[in-house]
């Protein structure tokens, strides 16, 4: 790891980031709540703004909200088993279904260029029929009933049975990624060597695999062979190339990387160690995927009581149906987008007391005198920069936004590919920055623009360390992730099975739903655990110079900086 400038002009540049004078003795790191001021606070009044502009938009909709929709009706647009509202310029409302509670569907007809599918309410459904939640179905269909209001009963009526199953899975979720914070704890080395070695091995397993298939499809194959053999044949070599390329560049990174890898290693140690002394960052994970799955069940039930709303609408003489106005199409649109604002604002939130905590945490030498560092992040979060989080959140939501818009616009499936693979980089790229300056607005209390200048600074003059945690290190995160995702999943599946329901699919897509929330939550606290600590290691060394200013780094990451040596140049 090389320093840009000297050490002197490193500490100057720091007291002008912090807007300290030169003749204050020294820098407290992480800035005393106290001596924090508001930062981008009219960020925050954006975000406010646009949930109460959101609120008439979500009252106008949800007043039109008709949940009689699901119990059908007639062509005039009356629900079957209730009494209609009589409305005056159309003769035909205002009956009185009470006793007619079935929609008997007619097939389709044409009215004025107009293909209108044909209902009506009755009171006994046709002798073909059976009724199902309100609609008649034929008696000799065999295949799942695909009527929404009847695939929406049979999945509530799972769910409810298989409650118990889908809170077990949770629990178990829970454990297997506390596991694997107990693995990164106390075996880091063999984790992350097996992960990487391994890894590797199952590479060279699928490619051998496919250079196998490949020959032994060549040797099976003449001259007379049809055009589906030659192109299976040509699939298995462009498979068997891509991966050992694949293998071959993997090999070469990690053989480059050994000593990057080992700064890796200390960080995935330290950063379990920071969880496992700050209790409350072990259970934070807990509670925040209990938010998320609310919000989003929230979300989901708001969104579809939006998608129930409607005017009656004629769209044909005599043809009624409920329909959306451009307003409620609208609110459907925006609610979606506040609503990704608002998971992302949540999960920044998570990250810069995630970071803030462990500033701490580093930045004291004794351990046993931390106080409530995770309380203490959470009081300069709540009080000084939420406007900070409202903005980089934001960010990321536009970026994500313009990414739907431009692929929405492209026909071409290159474009489109194209597109993905370009805002995937910028998304990735934006989100280190993000995470980053909320790391140094978290520790020194500046603003997000100034913080990610900051962050930025520091990241390029160590560019090999972060490409090497931020490949090498993400990749482990990712394999071990995936792991445990599979597993919890694997476990979701037999339970929901256990269950004493019919169809037991509802059940394990929410468990495998809830799985995957609850691990992603989990080691999302431990990769920004990882950021964190690699920030202040930046900051230390920036800092200090382990002689008359000691390090605040523990021994395995001094260890790290003596075998270095040889790769970082030495300080002027």
């Amino acid at each position: 790891m090389g320093l840009t400038f000297s050490q002197e002009d490193d500490v100057e540049r720091l007291f002008q980031f912090r807007k300290l004078s030169t003749e204050d003795l020294e820098i407290e790191i992480p800035e005393k709540t106290e001596n924090r001021r508001p930062t981008d606070r009219p960020w925050l009044y954006v975000f406010i703004a646009a949930f109460l502009i959101l609120i008439p938009f979500l009252i106008y909709t949800l007043i039109y909200t008709e949940w009689r929709q699901l119990s059908g009706s007639d062509n005039c647009g009356n629900f079957c088993g209730y009494k209609n509202k009589k409305y005056d310029e159309w003769a035909c409302t205002g009956k009185d279904y009470t006793e007619q509670k079935y929609e008997v569907k007619n097939g389709f007809i044409e009215v004025l260029g107009y293909r209108i599918q044909s209902t009506e309410c009755v009171s006994r459904c046709p002798n073909d029929t059976k009724p199902k939640f309100g609609i008649c179905l034929p008696t000799d269909s065999d295949s799942p009933n695909t009527d929404l209001i009847s695939t929406l009963g049979e999945i509530g009526r799972a769910i409810a049975g298989g409650w118990w199953a889908i809170l077990l899975s949770a629990v178990i979720s829970c454990l297997f990624s506390f596991g694997a914070l107990l693995l990164f704890r106390h075996a880091v080395n063999f984790v992350v060597w097996s992960i990487l070695i391994g890894l590797i091995v199952a590479l060279t397993v699928v490619s051998g695999f496919f250079w196998y298939e490949f020959m032994l499809d060549s040797k099976n194959s003449d001259h007379n062979s049809n055009d589906i053999r030659r192109s299976t044949s040509s699939n298995f070599l462009s498979l068997a190339i891509v991966f050992s390329v694949i293998v071959v560049f993997l090999v070469i990174v990690l053989a480059c990387m050994v000593k990057r890898i080992k700064l890796i290693i200390a960080l995935f140690e330290e950063a379990s160690k920071a969880l496992f002394e700050i209790p409350s960052l072990i259970v934070m994970p807990i509670y925040l995927s209990v938010l998320l799955t609310l919000m989003i069940l929230g979300f989901t039930l708001l969104n579809f009581s939006m998608l129930m709303a409607g005017k009656l609408t004629e769209i044909a003489p005599n043809y009624l149906s409920y329909s959306m106005d451009n307003l409620m199409i609208l609110a459907i649109i925006y609610n979606f987008f506040f609503f990704t604002w608002l998971v992302q604002f949540v999960l920044d939130c998570q990250f810069f007391v995630v970071g803030g905590a462990v500033a701490t945490w580093f930045f004291t030498r004794n351990k046993q005198q931390l106080g409530a560092p995770v309380w203490t992040s959470f009081t300069n979060l709540r009080l000084f920069h939420l406007g900070t989080l409202a903005l980089g959140s934001l960010i990321l939501t536009v970026t994500a936004l313009l990414r739907a818009i431009i692929k929405s616009m492209a026909q071409n499936p290159r474009t489109r590919w194209i597109i993905n693979c370009c805002f995937d980089r910028i998304e990735h790229m934006i989100k280190i920055l993000s995470n980053n300056a909320y790391i140094m607005s978290a520790i020194h209390g500046q603003s997000f623009l100034r913080s990610g200048k900051r962050a930025c600074k520091l990241l390029i003059s160590n560019a090999i360390n972060l490409i090497a945690i931020n490949s090498i290190g993400d990749l482990i995160l990712a394999t071990a992730m995936s792991f445990i995702i599979l597993l919890s999943i694997g476990a979701g599946i037999l339970l929901s099975m256990a269950t004493e329901v019919e169809n037991y699919s509802p059940v394990a897509v929410v468990c495998a739903i809830i799985a995957i929330i609850v691990t992603l939550v989990f080691f999302s606290s431990l990769k920004a655990t990882i950021d964190c600590l690699f920030i202040c290691f930046c900051e230390d060394t920036t800092l200090n110079d382990g002689m008359a200013r000691p390090y605040f780094m523990s021994k395995s990451l001094m260890k790290f900086i003596e075998d270095s040596k040889v790769v970082m140049p030495k300080k002027p």
